[in-house]
């Protein structure tokens, strides 16, 4: 497999990156089998909820709580595409991008 030479800031993949209004209803997305890592970036103004997996699900507030204005980046396996998302409240946006890289 490929390996790193040095710890380098995870890098968005260009022209990945999707942006996403989150309800309060789940909505549901995938990634790239291929990416090492996801970004979210939730560029809302309210507590968004993401789930990241092998199996297709609808997100829950028990899944990952995301903060306002603030970014996330999950390490993941090839067979881990699915993604789901929902908001505490109106008014949220997120971005999810394809990267590689380790999280800061």
């Amino acid at each position: 497999g490929n390996t790193m030479s040095a710890l380098q800031p995870v890098q968005p993949q260009y022209n990945s990156g999707i942006p996403v209004a989150v309800t309060v209803v789940s909505a549901s997305g995938v990634v790239a089998p291929g990416a090492k890592q996801v970004i979210v970036n939730n560029i809302g103004n309210t507590w968004i909820f993401f789930y990241l997996g092998v199996v297709a699900r609808a997100a829950t507030v028990a899944d990952l709580g995301i903060p306002p204005n603030s970014q996330k980046v999950f390490t993941k396996d090839q067979d881990v595409v699915n993604y789901s998302h929902i908001a505490q409240g109106a008014g949220s946006s997120i971005q999810v991008a394809n990267g590689e890289g380790w999280g800061t």
